[in-house]
């Protein structure tokens, strides 16, 4: 009895179908037998069992909604709880300069990736030698981070920020660069292949070895002028952009003094 009672409370329209069904039963029951004699009253049951049918269609679709919605809601709910434990994770991993803490903040990455988060705050992590293959990071701040022999294949960084980075040995490969700006970086034997650079910045930023692909290095070369903006002068005689496939390269001093 209490199943059959927790089955009609878990979903008020079972009622009301049920109680039209039982209805309709017994109407057709007494519109057999006593058509003639209770006509009026049976008129009235008719009524009744019609209204029955119109409060269960208006009560199962706004039981439907209804449920639809605190079902979104429920999961909404869900969603925020599971990347604020995962944000909360990743910040109990910062300045923790261990292989396992790398493999950890990777993984929290790409679970949030999953669940539509695309911008991380990273400042402090140690992701030496991570793969960040294949993840939407938009948007994200890599502060302080020790980016050694990283490696970023298919992956987007528009509008990402890297502040003071060691990127040693760290690849781009078919990345998304765009409007991305490093800041105070160090660049030694990095590579940026395939990958888009247009209104990127590199500000104050160490060049010790950039090796590029011949595309990559084209966009340098016509906009070198804009790359050594803001760049003091000790800086500038650091930069050596080199050409994977000419071995051209673009040094800065010496394309200062070309230009003169």
């Amino acid at each position: 009895m209490a199943r059959l009672r927790n089955w009609f409370v878990k979903k008020p329209v079972r009622f009301y179908l049920f109680a039209a069904i039982l209805t309709f039963i017994v109407l057709a029951i007494l519109d057999r037998k006593y058509i003639n004699d209770w006509s009026d009253v049976l008129v009235e049951a008719h009524g009744l069992f019609f209204d029955l049918i119109v409060f269960g269609i208006i009560l199962t679709i706004y039981d439907e909604f209804k449920s639809k919605k605190e079902k979104e809601e429920e999961e909404q709910k869900k969603k925020a709880n599971s990347i604020l434990r995962y944000e909360e994770e990743i910040d109990d991993l910062r300045t923790w300069n261990d292989k396992e803490a790398t493999l950890r903040i990777v993984g929290i990455i790409k679970r949030l990736n999953k669940l539509g988060v695309t911008k991380f705050d990273l400042h402090g992590c140690h992701l030496e030698e991570a793969n960040l293959s294949g993840i939407n990071m938009s948007g994200t701040t890599f502060q302080d981070v020790n980016l050694k022999n990283a490696k970023f294949n298919s992956t987007i960084l528009d509008d990402t920020f890297f502040y003071f980075c060691d990127m040693e040995e760290t690849k781009f490969i078919c990345c998304n660069l765009n409007s991305t700006e490093f800041h105070k970086s160090e660049f030694n034997s990095t590579r940026i292949i395939h990958s888009g650079i247009e209104k990127t910045k590199f500000l104050g930023v160490k060049f010790n070895e950039l090796i590029v692909d011949e595309t990559v290095f084209e966009q340098f070369n016509s906009r070198f002028e804009d790359f050594l903006y803001d760049i003091d002068k000790n800086t500038e005689r650091q930069i050596y952009i080199t050409s994977l496939n000419s071995k051209d390269t673009l040094i800065a001093k010496e394309w200062k003094l070309k230009k003169k």
